[in-house]
C-alpha cells in the first residue's frame, strides 16, 4: 500500500489562525502565545545583525545580502539592521535546538529555544522562563582571526545583545554559558538567559471553566 505524501500546511480554525498569526508578529496585539512570540522576534533580531550573520560565514549566502560588508552598513550600528538575512533562516539559524551530524553541508550555525520551567514561589500568575541559544562550529571552521572559536565569538555576540536587556519586556540574565564537544568534530556552547514572565493570561481567560 502506497501512503499519501503529506502537505506541509496546516488548516486551522478562523479563531486560531489569528491567533497563531498574531503570535508571528513584532508588535502583536489582542491574544498571542508568548513563547511564539519571543522565538519569532530572537529569529528577526539574529537575522538582521550583520556581526551574527558574517561570524556564521555561509560565503553562499552572504552574495544574498549585499550590505553585509559595505562600510556603512557596518559602521552604523541603526543601518546594521536593515541586512535582510531570512536567507539564514533553517540553514544556518534555528528556532530549535540542534545538535549537528558529521554530513551536515552547513558547518557553523545557531539554534534556540524558549522554555517555560517553573512556577515562581507558588504564584501561578508568573512563570519562569528559559531562553536557551546553541552556537555551533565545526572544528575546522571554529578558528577566527581575533583568537576567539567561532562558537565562543557568537555566544559573546549573542550575549552582548539579550543579557540584561528588557526586550522581551522583562530583563533577562545569563544563568548558564557552558561549552561542550561532540565525538563527531563539533565544538558548541550553550547559553541559558532567565526571566520571569507572565503564565499566559490567554488560556486563563478562554480556558476558564471549559470542560
Amino acid at each position: 500500500m502506497e501512503f499519501k505524501e503529506k502537505t506541509c500546511d496546516v488548516v486551522l480554525s478562523p479563531t486560531m489562525d489569528a491567533y497563531v498569526k498574531n503570535s508571528s508578529s513584532l508588535h502583536p496585539e489582542g491574544n498571542f502565545d508568548e513563547i511564539t512570540n519571543i522565538k519569532y522576534k530572537i529569529m528577526k533580531m539574529l537575522t538582521s545583525d550583520g556581526d551574527i550573520l558574517r561570524t556564521l560565514h555561509n560565503t553562499e549566502l552572504e552574495k544574498y545580502v549585499p550590505t553585509l560588508y559595505d562600510p556603512k552598513y557596518m559602521n552604523d550600528p541603526k543601518l546594521d539592521k536593515q541586512h535582510n538575512g531570512d536567507v539564514y533562516i533553517d540553514t544556518n539559524v534555528f528556532n530549535f535546538l540542534r545538535i549537528p551530524d558529521i554530513a551536515s553541508d552547513v558547518k557553523t550555525y545557531i539554534g534556540f529555544e524558549v522554555d517555560d520551567v517553573e512556577i515562581p514561589d507558588f504564584n501561578t500568575s508568573r512563570m519562569t522562563r528559559n531562553i536557551t541559544f546553541r552556537t555551533v562550529s565545526y572544528k575546522e571552521e571554529s578558528k577566527t582571526k581575533y583568537g576567539i572559536r567561532r562558537q565562543d565569538l557568537l555566544a559573546l555576540l549573542i550575549r552582548n545583545k539579550f543579557n540584561w536587556t528588557n526586550k522581551f519586556g522583562l530583563s533577562v540574565h545569563t544563568i548558564c554559558n557552558e561549552g561542550k564537544l561532540l565525538e563527531s568534530g563539533y565544538y558548541y556552547r550553550d547559553i541559558i538567559l532567565n526571566m520571569t514572565a507572565t503564565n499566559d493570561t490567554y488560556d486563563s481567560i478562554n480556558n476558564s471553566g471549559v470542560v
